[in-house]
């Protein structure tokens, strides 16, 4: 039996391209957040009271990418909610639920 002529089909292939991650800046990336942070949250903190600089520090952690200053910030939210519900220091005289 006499073989058939087929047709070679080609397919493309994509390219893989490695780049740089996005938002990069290497190891001066985290100095360069901290101090911005550090900056900001006293300005922020005289127009939105107690809760500026927590939300400041939530605030540039989330929009530069950077997780250590997105947990800060809402470690130091969730102290200062929890002090406003609890009295703080346990004084007693304050807050939502005396013990």
């Amino acid at each position: 039996m006499a073989r058939r002529k087929t047709r070679t089909r080609y397919r493309t292939r994509t390219r893989t391209v490695y780049r740089r991650a996005r938002g990069g800046g290497g190891k001066m990336k985290p100095i360069i957040d901290g101090a911005l942070a550090g900056a900001v949250a006293p300005i922020v903190g005289n127009y939105v009271g107690s809760m500026g600089a927590p939300l400041t520090y939530m605030g540039i952690g989330w929009f530069r990418r950077n997780n250590t200053l997105t947990t800060l910030g809402a470690i130091q939210l969730g102290n200062q909610l929890g002090s406003m519900f609890t009295g703080g220091s346990g004084s007693g005289n304050g807050g939502f639920f005396q013990s």
